[in-house]
Formats: structure tokens, sequence, C-alpha cells
């Protein structure tokens, strides 16, 4: 139950309080949980929040894009295109991803051409 709850409580954080903070401290620490799935809807939350300019999940979203489990890294990825900033480090991420002939290519494409239009 302790996992459910707290993914729960991600999203709510996302979706309340995507302005907040602490909030993202939240959603960061989560990102760096020992369980996959956490880590997954920690990306889908921030990605859920949309804001724009949230510099603070940036790192820890670029450390998830590289995650051993498929989802997280997927919903890493996608989440940089919504809350990332053209910041180098982010477009030479997303820039080797879309390189590739996947669903990781797809999404990276979607995040850059997101980014672009900014």
């Amino acid at each position: 139950i302790g996992e459910l709850v707290r993914c729960a409580v991600a999203t709510a954080l996302a979706r309340l309080a995507p302005n907040d903070p602490a909030s993202r401290r939240g959603l960061t620490l989560l990102l760096r949980a020992d369980d996959p799935r956490e880590r997954a809807v920690a990306a889908m939350a921030i990605r859920a929040s949309d804001e724009p300019g949230a510099f603070d999940v940036v790192p820890a979203l670029l450390e998830a894009s590289a995650d051993d489990d498929p989802l997280v890294a997927a919903e890493a990825i996608t989440a940089l295109g919504r809350v990332g900033v053209a910041r180098e480090e982010v477009i030479v991420r997303l820039r080797e991803f879309a390189e590739r002939d996947d669903a990781f290519g797809a999404r990276a494409r979607s995040a850059l051409k997101r980014l672009r239009s900014r």
C-alpha cells in the first residue's frame, strides 16, 4: 500500500502544486526511488505538470532518461520535453535518443519539437 500511496501523492502534487518547489523536490526524490514503478510515476507526474522551466527537476530527469527500466526512461524523455528548457545538456540527450528508430526516438523527437516551439 505504501507504494500506491506514494504514487497517488506524486500525481496529486504535480497536478495541484506544479509551481511549488517542495512539490518538485518530492517528485525529484521519487525519481530516484528503488522501485521502477515509483520512478515511472514520478516522471509521469512531472510530465503532467506541464510547467516549463522547472529547472530543479531537469537533472533528475536527465538521469532518469538513462534508467534501466524502459518505462522510466521513456517517461523521463517525454517529461524533458514538457518541463525542460532548451539547455545544452537537454538538447544533447534528446538528440541522442531522437536518432533511434523506436518509441524512445519518437518521444525524443516530439520532446525536441515541443522545446523548439517555446
